[in-house]
């Protein structure tokens, strides 16, 4: 892309990637964000709601209630999602956490043929990051994530220090399944426990350390292109789990590795030094703190 796409029209604005227009995101429970995430006097119902695994596991519960399919058609006009990739009709799911986990047509998600490209492992807003110190910071809100507690191990942090990294976090609206960036040997996914708090930008600015605190899996991937990836998935506020689909072994790119239960949620990859370039318009974009929606499927980088 040529010219200074990467600087919004306006504040808070979101380049979508795909047909290069820019857009505001709308919010799903928004005011509830806010109210938690906003007044000082929420702090002990934010800590029992992030701390109670009780909590979310409830809300994911109604979420599989038969009643919970008529919140399906009104979320589907108010997002204005396009059903035509859907892989089952809107009103086959038995309820709304089906649908929330739905599978898509694979024409609907093409995968960038060229295997020297690395692929964005799901649907989402995307920032990326070169290099990488002893933390990841984000630039948006002043969030940041040490990587020696998100990845639970000073020996493992070492192995990205240098590296290169990448945030993709989701809405509650996106494809909300995971998959692999590239083909290789993948691991045993590890749990790190940890507390529920939102992923949203207003809750990084408040709460110190969300992606690096909260609950997470986290999976190596050996490749021949890119070195040896990790992959952690961040869950989230009323994110009642998140669920491996795929078994440690080979894998191929753009499989399947996993989806998260109800709620926005967040992936996010590292790379070990000088095996992966992000794309410029990409870096252009994070260095002024601008997310872009991007597809799983679409090309991200290339092999260092």
């Amino acid at each position: 892309m040529t010219g200074d796409w990467a600087s919004p029209p306006g504040p808070g604005l979101i380049r979508n990637r795909h047909d290069g227009t820019w857009f505001r995101e709308i919010v799903h429970g928004g005011w509830a964000v806010q109210a938690l995430y906003g007044p000082p006097f929420t702090l002990g119902l934010r800590w029992l709601l992030a701390h109670v695994p009780a909590v979310s596991r409830a809300y994911g519960r109604l979420q599989e209630r038969p009643a919970s399919r008529l919140a399906i058609a009104p979320f589907i006009r108010r997002f204005g999602l396009d059903t035509t990739e859907f892989l089952e009709a809107p009103e086959s799911f038995p309820h709304f956490n089906a649908f929330f986990a739905r599978r898509l047509r694979s024409e609907a998600r093409p995968l960038d043929p060229d295997p020297d490209r690395l692929l964005s492992p799901g649907d989402g807003k995307i920032l990326v990051f070169p290099s990488i110190g002893t933390h990841l910071e984000m630039p948006v809100k002043g969030a940041a994530a040490r990587l020696e507690t998100l990845l639970g191990s000073p020996d493992l942090a070492a192995a990205y220090r240098g590296g290169s990294g990448l945030v993709l976090r989701l809405a509650p609206y996106d494809y909300h399944r995971f998959h692999f960036p590239a083909s290789g040997q993948a691991g045993p996914t590890k749990t790190l426990a940890g507390p529920l708090h939102s992923v949203h930008p207003l809750a990084l600015a408040r709460v110190p350390g969300i992606l690096e605190a909260n609950l997470r899996t986290l999976t190596f991937l050996d490749t021949l292109a890119f070195g040896r990836l990790a992959l952690i998935e961040v869950g989230a506020l009323c994110v009642g789990s998140i669920v491996q689909t795929h078994e440690p072994g080979p894998i191929t790119r753009g499989q399947e590795k996993g989806h998260f239960a109800f709620g926005g949620s967040t992936t996010l990859l590292l790379a070990e030094p000088g095996r992966v370039r992000f794309d410029e318009d990409l870096v252009a974009a994070s260095l002024r703190g601008v997310e872009v929606q991007v597809r799983m499927g679409s090309a991200i980088a290339t092999r260092g």
